[in-house]
């Protein structure tokens, strides 16, 4: 029954990847269609314009500079979609016949790689926020980079956290002090089964508070869904006057 909950476990972690995956492909799109806006812009109100060799030189070098910054964002995401798939993928080698005590070790491993891809992913999202942050205003970036954030951390990143406490590898003053906070002291000293009753409960209630703010942060009525250019199919058919400016 363990390898059951594991596997559980383990593609939903699936969704996280997906919506990481999503969620890095709105932001750079976000930031080139500023971008190219911006440099369209100066180039018209530039009293010493521009020849067109030149011109089109800013928009080469400009298409340069976002493919560059989109293959390095990939970077860290990635890893963490393939290592999501290539786990889950594995969770299932007990369904087909295959040996759990093989399949123990490279789980632990993949956990462990795990935990690296989601410390990268997440400080990619941190990188690309602070670095242009100015050509995302009109998404309102803060609340929602805090909430993808707080959702790709419940997977590899809250798990090896929870492990930590429980090896018994932290220095003795952190381990004493550890033993008088009430709820760690209680996660310090669960057993296996216990643990794996606690962390689903753990992690449902976390995605019922991060699915409220997903609600209030993701309002499908801003603006910017309707001036994206290449926004083909609008969240909702409303006129531009009923639309609101995101709070």
């Amino acid at each position: 029954a363990q390898w059951r909950y594991e596997t559980c476990l383990y593609v939903a972690d699936m969704f996280e990847a997906w919506m990481l995956f999503q969620f890095g492909k709105l932001v750079l799109e976000q930031v080139k269609e500023s971008m190219v806006s911006e440099v369209r812009v100066a180039l018209g109100e530039d009293e010493e314009s521009p020849s067109p060799g030149e011109a089109s030189r800013l928009r080469s070098d400009l298409a340069d500079s976002h493919r560059a910054l989109l293959s390095l964002t990939w970077v860290g995401t990635t890893l963490f979609v393939a290592l999501c798939i290539v786990q889950s993928a594995l969770s299932f080698w007990p369904y087909l016949g295959g040996d759990r005590a093989q399949e123990s070790p490279i789980m632990f491993h993949l956990q462990v790689a795990g935990f690296v891809a989601s410390c990268a992913a997440i400080y990619n999202l941190v990188i690309v926020e602070r670095a242009f942050g100015r050509h995302l205003t009109s998404i309102v970036p803060a609340s929602k980079f805090l909430t993808v954030k707080l959702l790709v951390s419940l997977s590899f990143l809250q798990r090896g956290m929870i492990g930590l406490l429980q090896s018994r590898l932290l220095p003795d003053p952190l381990q004493r002090f550890l033993s008088f906070v009430p709820v760690l002291r209680d996660i310090v000293d669960f057993s296996d089964l216990q643990l794996h009753l606690f962390y689903p409960a753990l992690t449902i209630f976390e995605c019922l508070f991060l699915s409220i703010a997903h609600l209030l942060v993701w309002r499908s009525n801003e603006r910017w869904y309707h001036e994206c250019p290449s926004e083909r199919s609008p969240l909702l058919a409303k006129p531009a006057e009923t639309l609101r400016e995101p709070s």
